[in-house]
């Protein structure tokens, strides 16, 4: 029986000892349920429910648990009777409390609530992190395997806790893995046997204190696979050059593994012979994964460890089931996706969702993604600061504003006061992006005339009629959605009943 299973297996035995599920987001919620629910039938009165906030519940029956909540719940943690956490992905793992708590009671105390699906299901389970792209490339994996196999992908993300399969003995599962569930996971030395890694660009600097320590939270996606048997991590060469970067300058070498050469998989090769339907050109490094750790899945462990190349050329001669998949593969919400299209006069407005792009990287790739000759940007910048390079940025705003690719930039809260200062500070600071979603109900037709004016200023400048007849509104705020609201989910809900308002009134 599985070491983690186990150990809450005896402490259920000892009534005197407590579980304590600390930080009561979406995911401890779901592992909750399961702990109650499944064939561990978890003892209630055995469980210490601890947050910031009073939670919330909907099938399960508050009552019945000890909550502890206010700005001193991690005192919960000096209680001689807890002998495991449960920690949320939310708090961060070196805190002082945990650092105590793990002292006493042994440095597998504290664990995430993947922990006992990852132990139970290693074997099976296709791990994919990442600064950015995580999300479209397990929807990527899911989408090319979802045929041949029992496969489900779930997570935080989805909302779908992988332990509702519990029991799916013969399934594949796909997990999105963040740089907190990897530094949780560090902690029970469990990394999946599929992995994969987008890139890594500077991110979540409001919880990691260093860059480094960023960059060795995803370490443990690998660290603890076993190459012999078949395990593998496949990634960017962006991410190999990044992780060199940075353990050369801490005078150590990386031990990332992995056969270097897949991920190179001929980016502009895969260019030439599929079409997705996704904006931006690094969406084919996504592909590139995906594509990857499919065709790794679809060999045998022999096959693999004899000629990995030659397993993966099957992409190329399967090229037209490919293609056949994705034509019908649709962008995840959230990430430069194209939510609606109205006609305005002889102008065609696209309205695009990249609501996840809360780093600078990000809405770089989306500004990118989206340029073509004869369209426009609009960006729309909300949130609360995060860490990354704004200036870099800044620089692309600006050079985009000169060019006119981009003719218009809307500044709200934390994010839009930093980069109105570093764009133009005469420009106009746009205040709460709440406000403006509630109340601004004829944006769109300020956009047109803002580009009927370019029209007309470009053609008295070089004496040709301007052939511009698309203008995109790109939503990618470059921050956290913690400024005004209570999730992303919320942030994005608002600017989607925002996108219907404007259709409507177009």
């Amino acid at each position: 029986m599985s070491m983690y299973y186990q150990k809450l297996l005896s402490l259920k035995k000892n009534p005197k000892d407590k579980i304590l599920i600390l930080g009561l987001g979406v995911e401890n919620k779901q592992f909750l349920e399961w702990l109650v629910r499944s064939e561990l039938s978890f003892p209630v009165n055995q469980i210490i429910l601890a947050d910031l906030v009073t939670p919330e519940f909907e099938s399960l029956n508050i009552d019945d648990y000890e909550i502890i909540t206010g700005k001193k719940y991690l005192d919960s943690l000096k209680r001689e009777n807890i002998k495991m956490v449960i920690k949320a992905p939310g708090i961060w793992s070196f805190k002082k409390e945990l650092k105590i708590f793990r002292r006493t009671n042994g440095s597998d105390s504290v664990l995430s609530s993947l922990t006992f699906f990852m132990e139970k299901y290693r074997q099976k389970i296709i791990g994919v992190t990442g600064t950015k792209g995580k999300t479209t490339t397990c929807s990527l994996i899911h989408h090319l395997l979802k045929d041949d196999y029992e496969i489900y992908y779930c997570g935080n993300t989805t909302g779908i806790s992988p332990y509702r399969y519990w029991n799916s003995l013969n399934a594949y599962f796909v997990i999105e893995l963040s740089s907190f569930q990897l530094q949780d996971l560090g902690t029970a030395k469990l990394s999946p046997k599929y992995a994969g890694i987008t890139n890594l660009f500077i991110d979540h600097l409001d919880q990691h204190k260093t860059v480094l320590e960023y960059h060795k939270a995803k370490e443990n996606l690998w660290k603890y696979q076993k190459p012999n048997s078949g395990d593998i991590c496949i990634y960017s060469s962006q991410v190999g050059d990044k992780m060199a970067e940075m353990y050369s300058k801490a005078g150590k070498l990386t031990n990332l593994k992995s056969c270097n050469e897949v991920n190179q998989i001929n980016i502009e090769g895969l260019k030439n012979i599929f079409k997705i339907n996704l904006a931006g050109d690094h969406n084919y490094i996504n592909l590139s994964i995906a594509a990857s750790l499919t065709e790794i899945i679809n060999s045998s462990p022999n096959d693999i460890k004899k000629n990995l190349n030659s397993s993966l050329s099957k992409i190329y001669t399967r090229k037209e089931i490919y293609q056949k998949k994705l034509n019908n593969f649709q962008a995840p919400q959230g990430r430069l996706e194209l939510v609606n299209q109205i006609l305005k006069n002889d102008i065609t407005i696209s309205f695009y969702n990249d609501n996840t792009a809360t780093e600078p990287d990000a809405v770089i790739a989306g500004i990118e993604a989206l340029k073509k000759e004869n369209s426009v940007t609009v960006l729309i910048l909300a949130g609360k600061v995060k860490e990354g390079d704004y200036n870099k940025l800044a620089e692309v705003i600006k050079k985009n504003t000169k060019n006119n690719s981009i003719i218009d930039v809307k500044f709200f809260g934390e994010i839009g006061s930093r980069m109105r200062e570093l764009i133009n500070p005469k420009s106009v600071y746009n205040g709460n992006l709440k406000d403006f979603l509630i109340e601004e109900k004829n944006y769109i037709d300020e956009v047109v005339k803002l580009l009927q004016k370019k029209r007309t200023e470009e053609q008295n400048q070089i004496g040709i009629q301007n052939e511009i007849k698309n203008i995109n509104i790109l939503f990618s705020p470059a921050g956290s959605s913690f400024d005004e609201f209570k999730n992303y989910l919320e942030r994005q809900e608002f600017y989607l009943n925002w996108v219907k308002e404007q259709v409507l009134e177009g």
